[in-house]
């Protein structure tokens, strides 16, 4: 599977933002200190393997500059179909 787009609606300090023409294989993703780079993570991590429950003490990564919770990952799988998350 690989992930072409990621769109992100709200998700800590990303508000309507988009990551678009990830190549195949590796892309590296730069920046400074504070710029992020964890949230960006964080949110794909989340998005494929789930969030945690309201329950848990972790960082919620609550929109700090709105829009709605959340956001969708565009996949290829290898059979070639195209598939959001």
């Amino acid at each position: 599977m690989q992930i072409k787009k990621i769109q992100i609606d709200g998700f800590g300090i990303f508000s309507n933002n988009r990551v678009d023409g990830l190549a195949c294989g590796l892309n590296v993703i730069y920046g400074p200190n504070e710029f992020g780079k964890t949230t960006l993570l964080e949110f794909i991590r989340r998005m494929m393997f789930g969030f945690p429950r309201k329950s848990q003490k972790v960082n919620r990564y609550q929109p700090t500059k709105g829009g709605g919770f959340g956001g969708v990952l565009k996949c290829n799988l290898a059979s070639g179909q195209l598939i959001s998350i």
